[in-house]
């Protein structure tokens, strides 16, 4: 795992797959009473320029609610001072009020006061960062092992490389701290992620025997959102490590005004 630690601490770019699975009275403010969601997300990150990371969303919602099927697909491209966005596919119950369908046009928000603020689709750039603050950064993340092994399987490959396979924990002493640490060297006062509640999760993780750059993480269990019971299955793959991903934006985009409430033609945004 500390291996594993110090490949993460060079890691900057990757390709990412995850699907997630949630059941339960599941907590949303689209649509009433979801009992069951999966969740596809797929793309790129490069963040070679740690001040200016760059990363794409493909992202593919199916749901259950009492009103009728919910299905929402789109994607994201978020750069350090703009991000782009369209709706491919939006089917939701038709009592609600908004219009079904979607244009699949792309739309192009700037990021206010050149990308140092959180903007109207929620993705958070941080003020450029010091060559000391990138090194700290790599040295937090090094030192400080975020889980610890409890049982060792065979080795599997998982996307093209021959990787070991734990099951593992949070080791209680680090994720806190580096969180921490972390929003402190990145200037952060609003990064709050409670690592105590994680703490009785368990992971398969495959690590590279290559790179040691995690390839697969896999979790499933319960967690409480105001004192109702949401169960959850994750499974992270993460190919390509340290690869060149070049990220383009689309030729052709509408620019809507980040300072404005987001209406979208047809959608009733």
């Amino acid at each position: 795992m500390q291996r594993s630690a110090r490949a993460l601490s060079g890691l900057n770019s990757f390709h990412y797959q995850a699907d997630l699975e949630l059941s339960g009275n599941l907590p949303t403010n689209l649509v009433k009473d979801l009992t069951q969601t999966t969740i596809r997300l797929s793309g790129d990150v490069n963040s070679r320029d740690l001040s200016s990371p760059k990363f794409t969303v493909t992202a593919q919602i199916e749901a259950v609610a009492k009103g009728g099927p919910v299905s929402i697909a789109g994607e994201l491209i978020s750069l350090a001072d703009e991000t782009y966005f369209k709706l491919t596919s939006l089917v939701l119950p038709t009592l609600l009020p908004v219009s079904l369908g979607a244009d699949s046009r792309w739309y192009k928000i700037r990021h206010p006061n050149g990308g140092n603020e959180t903007n109207k689709l929620g993705t958070n750039q941080v003020a450029e960062l010091t060559p000391e603050q990138l090194v700290k950064i790599k040295e937090v993340i090094a030192g400080h092992p975020l889980f610890v092994v409890e049982e060792t399987y065979p080795d599997e490959t998982v996307g093209g490389q021959r990787s070991y396979h734990y099951r593992a924990k949070l080791d209680p002493n680090n994720p806190g701290y580096v969180v921490t640490q972390l929003a402190q060297v990145m200037q952060l006062d609003n990064l709050n992620i409670n690592a105590d509640k994680l703490s009785g999760y368990v992971f398969d993780i495959w690590i590279s025997k290559r790179s040691f750059q995690i390839t697969r993480l896999t979790v499933s269990d319960i967690y409480l959102n105001n004192g109702v019971p949401i169960g959850f299955q994750l499974d992270l793959v993460i190919t390509r490590h340290n690869e060149a991903l070049p990220i383009q934006v689309p030729t052709i985009s509408e620019e809507l005004d980040s300072e404005k409430p987001l209406f979208l033609p047809g959608l009733g945004l």
